[in-house]
Order: structure tokens, then sequence, then C-alpha cells
């Protein structure tokens, strides 16, 4: 049977990008995998929600100006056994999630890191950033000072995120960074050795 994974995009004013945004989600559908895509805007003027929502994407607004509120608010409203995040100009590549989950149906973990791709607005590769070793502890990440794990490529099960609670919208910059801290404090992560 298929696995559901939501991949909630925070958005504000995302026009540019939205298209192939959402164009690289839905080409994840595939006998194993289906996709839900949440977008968060807040307060577009330039029609991302209205768009967003003609191409089936669930549209939710957010109350709070950080996009931790955003994050949360999309993963505690979704159905998926996995939750995603990506950006506006962020894209999934060809297989993503496909690779993602049979992952974990395998080995049952529940979150999974993989490499990232950097590109500039003409879509020239800046360079691959592989997912961080395994071997990637709370403390080693906490003291390196910058967050190696990067988010647009990270996928959680819903049961973790919900255990660590979400995002803290408190932290201005550092959301993601310190909500990866917290669970790793919880468990390794599953390396992915592919970009996705």
């Amino acid at each position: 049977g298929t696995m559901m994974v939501t991949v909630v995009t925070p958005a504000l004013n995302g026009m540019r990008w939205l298209a192939e945004c959402i164009d690289s989600v839905q080409r994840q559908a595939s006998p194993q995998v289906e996709v839900e895509h949440i977008l968060v805007d807040g307060g577009s003027t330039d029609g991302t929600p209205e768009y967003a929502a003609s191409r089936g994407c669930t549209v939710l607004t957010r109350e709070e100006p950080s996009i931790a509120f955003a994050i949360n608010k999309g993963a505690f409203s979704s159905s998926g056994e996995l939750i995603g995040f990506l950006g506006c100009d962020d894209v999934l590549l060809p297989g993503a999630l496909d690779t993602v989950v049979r992952r974990r149906r395998r080995d049952g973990r529940r979150w999974f890191v993989g490499g990232v791709r950097w590109v500039d607005e003409r879509g020239a590769s800046r360079g691959v950033v592989g997912a961080p070793p395994a071997w990637l502890t709370a403390p080693i990440l906490a003291s390196l000072g910058w967050n190696c794990v990067a988010p647009m490529s990270t996928y959680l099960s819903r049961d973790l995120f919900e255990e660590l609670g979400g995002l803290k919208t408190s932290f201005s910059h550092a959301d993601d960074y310190e909500f990866f801290v917290r669970a790793l404090e919880r468990e390794p992560f599953a390396r992915i050795a592919r970009t996705l």
C-alpha cells in the first residue's frame, strides 16, 4: 500500500518559484507514496495562496510571523506518517520520497536526513552538501555552531514531531537547528546517501 508523506511549505509572496516547487512535490506520488502538500501562508499579496489552492494544496494561514509557527501549524494539521518541510524556492528531486519511504519501511527509523544541492536562480548548481554523518550526536551538532542538517531534505515521523512539540517559535533564526539538536537527543537519524 501507499504511505502518506506530508510536505509543509511556509510561504510569503512565493509566486516566483511556487509552480516549480508544487510540481516537484506532486511528481513524488508513486505506488508507495501518497503526497499531501500543505502551504502555510503569511499574508501573501502576490496570489500565492490562491495559486496553491488551485493546484490542490491545502492552504492554511499563520497567526504569528515566525516560519517555525508556520511549520508547526502545517505539521500538526497534517495527515502524513512522515512530515517534511520545503520552502517555496526549494524543489524535491524525482524519486526523493520513494527513497525516504523505502527506508522507513525497511528499518522503521523515525527520522531521515539526505543531501541537498544548492542552485542559483537560473538552476545552475552551486554545489552539493551530502547528508551529515550517521554518528552525529546532539552535543556535536550543538557545538558546531551551525546547522549541517538541511531542513529541506529531512523527514520525521509524525509521532517524533509530536513528542518534540514541534519547533520553538521563540527562536527567530536557529529554530530548525535547535529542533534537530533536540531530535538527536532522543535518537539518531537514518542517513540517506543521496541528494533529496
